[in-house]
């Protein structure tokens, strides 16, 4: 419903207004309704409706006035004028620099009164539809640099982007220029000792303090890039980088000490859990992580061997898809899940399966969808939409291409419903 206010000085007028339209059915709602303009105008002190009809003349502040005002504002607010005459009428044409739209004349009709608002409605639902649509494109391009950031700093710390050229092309992705102040922050995150762990596991565990360190500070992201383990005890470490938001003040320093603080206070929260932040190396531009990449001991107690890591990456990875190879995923979405980069993911299903992540993918839901339609009596349609396909056409010819075969040919049963 859309917000609609009404101005009349004459009673029965604002009475017939308000009441003999059936303003639901139109899609607006009246939330308010006066006897004068500056009524009106306090009104828009602290609300804004969607629309204001009002008569043209009142006593002290004309509808003319309040046209005025909305336009000099830049309310996003319609103005509907009544006029009680042809000489007001005339009048009013001027309001057409106020970005008056509509002029009625009374006695005004219901009829008419619908035929002028359901055209406001057609506006008000394509603006609704236009903003709404501006927000999801911001919101996807936010999500999008999100995940670029995250791969520029995997990428960056394990030394890919050592190649000049390869850099500037990264950074220009990330709409940062070389001298372009953008600051980071490369910390470990100590972990010592834990109650919580033995509740709710490894995972759950490092998965807690990665939330953690996203609402440390609301000027700063976090982005991780590794943990490190001894064996199955303790301490655990994360490596990782706090990025400076574009919209921040980078005048006012960026306190550690404050992150440190604030990471104690929240982990008293998780039953024994001891966190300590420290601060390895403070950057004025995202190509100084990649100039001078992290160099993790392999020999140290806490490092895991390459082999151990890429074993423990993989099962993530494996154990994420199977759990959500129905769903619509992509890459990108088991990497922002398994805080790892893309391409490494890709690598490793590569080396374990000897095929691409959709190759892969489509293959797994094919297996599970054979399963199903040898052992159960499910229509095709419906085991179609349990791995993942909704287009049972498009379903079919997924399967065929990956089997040779109908689904059909996997049936017992050769009345089979919905295909």
């Amino acid at each position: 419903m859309y917000s609609l206010v009404i101005a009349e000085d004459e009673l029965t007028m604002r009475w017939g207004l308000v009441n003999m339209v059936k303003w639901n059915e139109l899609g607006f709602r009246v939330d308010g309704e006066f006897s004068d303009g500056q009524e009106v105008l306090a009104y828009l002190e602290n609300s804004k409706p969607d629309v204001i009809l009002t008569d043209i003349k009142m006593n002290r502040v004309s509808g003319l006035d309040i046209a005025k005002f909305v336009a000099e504002k830049q309310l996003p607010v319609q103005v509907v004028l009544l006029s009680s005459g042809f000489a007001e009428f005339s009048y009013a044409q001027s309001a057409v620099e106020y970005h008056v739209l509509h002029y009625l004349l009374k006695p005004v009709s219901v009829p008419k009164l619908r035929e002028v608002f359901c055209e406001i409605r057609e506006k008000l639902d394509a603006r609704e539809a236009s903003q709404s649509a501006m927000l999801n494109r911001e919101e996807h391009y936010e999500k999008l640099m999100v995940h670029q950031r995250q791969s520029f700093v995997m990428e960056a710390a394990s030394g890919i982007l050592k190649d000049p050229e390869a850099l500037k092309e990264r950074l220009a992705l990330l709409d940062v220029s070389p001298n372009q102040p953008e600051r980071l922050l490369l910390t470990r995150v100590t972990v010592q000792r834990s109650g919580f762990l033995s509740d709710c596991g490894v995972q759950e565990l490092q998965e807690e303090i990665i939330r953690m360190l996203h609402g440390l500070d609301a000027r700063l992201e976090f982005y991780p890039i590794n943990w490190e383990r001894a064996g199955n005890g303790f301490p655990m470490t994360l490596l990782g980088v706090f990025w400076e938001k574009a919209a921040s003040d980078r005048n006012t320093p960026l306190p550690v000490w404050k992150l440190k603080e604030q990471l104690e206070r929240e982990s008293e929260r998780l039953a024994g859990l001891q966190v300590s932040l420290t601060l390895i190396k403070s950057m004025n531009n995202p190509a100084e992580l990649a100039e001078s990449p992290v160099e993790i001991d392999a020999s140290a107690p806490l490092a895991a061997s390459e082999e151990s890591k890429m074993s423990a990456s993989i099962e993530q990875v494996m154990n994420y898809i199977l759990q959500h190879y129905c769903e619509d995923i992509t890459l990108n979405d088991v990497a922002s899940v398994v805080y790892l980069n893309p391409i490494y993911i890709s690598r490793l299903i590569k080396e374990q399966t000897g095929k691409g992540f959709s190759e892969w993918l489509m293959e797994m839901r094919i297996k599970k969808a054979v399963s199903q339609l040898k052992h159960t009596d499910r229509y095709v349609y419906q085991i179609a939409e349990d791995v993942g396909y909704p287009n049972l056409k498009y379903f079919y010819k997924v399967f065929k291409r990956t089997t040779g075969k109908s689904p059909n040919d996997y049936r017992s049963r050769k009345d089979e419903k919905g295909t």
